[in-house]
């Protein structure tokens, strides 16, 4: 076979490895964006089947609390995107050689303002869905929201700390003489 005809050969085996490779790479990143895209979705329909049942709502309730909970959704994307942001330009100022401490407070003091905002969008929303809810509703709702913030319930953390609190170092002999 002639030097020429090799390269043309292997020149068009090349271009078509890659075009393969192209096409490959963008069939993959299409299919994980949309099959993530897809699970974000299930999970959320899954949650509010999980949601409805609980609090055994009725079809008008369930229009409502999916109303107020798009509502809720709108509201908190763009104020978690920007708290992330925020964290990221901290992390990276904390990265630096010399971080300037008056950027971290700046920092520190956005995120705050934007975990506060994304708080009083949490209580906005819980309010609405209360709204919605009968009183034996609006009682399964508050302890759905007790365990979702990791707590165990109205007044229990609280006395719990306090009972114990002084505990500590009782009935063992003073070591201090």
């Amino acid at each position: 076979m002639n030097f020429f005809n090799k390269n043309r050969l292997i020149f068009w085996l090349l271009l078509f490895l890659v075009v393969i490779n192209i096409t490959a790479l963008v069939t993959f990143i299409l299919f994980y964006s949309g099959q993530k895209k897809q699970a974000s979705e299930n999970a959320d329909v899954r949650s509010f089947k999980v949601f409805q049942k609980e609090l055994s709502l009725t079809p008008i309730q369930s229009e409502k609390v999916c109303s107020i909970n798009a509502r809720h959704r709108n509201a908190s994307e763009p104020i978690s995107s920007a708290l992330k942001e925020k964290r990221s330009e901290l992390l990276e100022e904390l990265s630096t050689d010399k971080p300037d401490t008056f950027l971290l407070r700046k920092y520190a003091e956005e995120i705050g303002d934007l975990q506060k905002e994304l708080q009083m969008a949490s209580i906005r929303q819980y309010l609405d869905l209360k709204g919605v809810c009968d009183s034996c509703q609006c009682q399964k709702l508050s302890s759905f929201y007790f365990q979702l913030y990791g707590s165990k319930g109205p007044g229990k953390a609280k006395g719990k700390q306090m009972q114990h609190r002084y505990r500590h170092g009782q009935n063992q002999p003073d070591v201090r003489k």
